[in-house]
């Protein structure tokens, strides 16, 4: 099952690649979930067993276990979200290959 950490990286992302000027590079994302850092790929995010009830809602299914995810706030120009999974709060900020030079 994914940890909500990287559930929240993998929405972030999925976030951006519907939001954002974003490529499906084979350059990680890098983003901090709670403090904790955490690489993904946007393929890994689009692989995400999610279905989007509107742009700020999701269900999300991890290995038989039903999550609801919601983003409470999306920052597009600082790339800072946060999103309440279950209930629990994570703030995350998206650095992309560009941020990264």
């Amino acid at each position: 099952m994914l940890s909500p950490g990287r559930l929240c990286a993998h929405l972030t992302i999925l976030n951006a690649i519907y939001n954002l000027p974003v490529s499906n590079s084979p350059t990680p994302f890098q983003l901090t979930v709670n403090g904790q850092l955490i690489e993904i790929l946007p393929d890994e995010a689009l692989a995400l067993d999610a279905v989007a009830e509107n742009p700020a809602q999701w269900h999300v299914l991890s290995n038989s276990q039903r999550l609801q995810a919601t983003c409470v706030s999306a920052d597009y120009n600082t790339k800072q979200f946060v999103f309440i999974i279950n209930g629990r709060r994570y703030a995350v900020n998206m650095a992309d290959k560009y941020d990264q030079l």
